[in-house]
C-alpha cells in the first residue's frame, strides 16, 4: 500500500501495489472545492 499526501489540503490518497501516481497529479479534494489549483500529491 502506498499512500500519497496532498501538499496543500493534506488530503490522502492510498493506492494498491503496484499503482503509480504522478506526483504532478492533482488532488481531486482540491478540485472539486474550485480551489487549490497548485496542489501536488507527494510520497508519505
Amino acid at each position: 500500500m502506498t499512500v500519497y499526501r496532498c501538499t496543500q489540503c493534506g488530503f490522502t490518497i492510498e493506492t494498491k501495489e503496484g499503482t503509480v501516481l504522478n506526483f504532478d497529479q492533482k488532488c481531486t479534494a482540491c478540485m472539486e472545492e474550485g480551489g487549490y489549483t497548485s496542489a501536488r500529491l507527494s510520497y508519505i
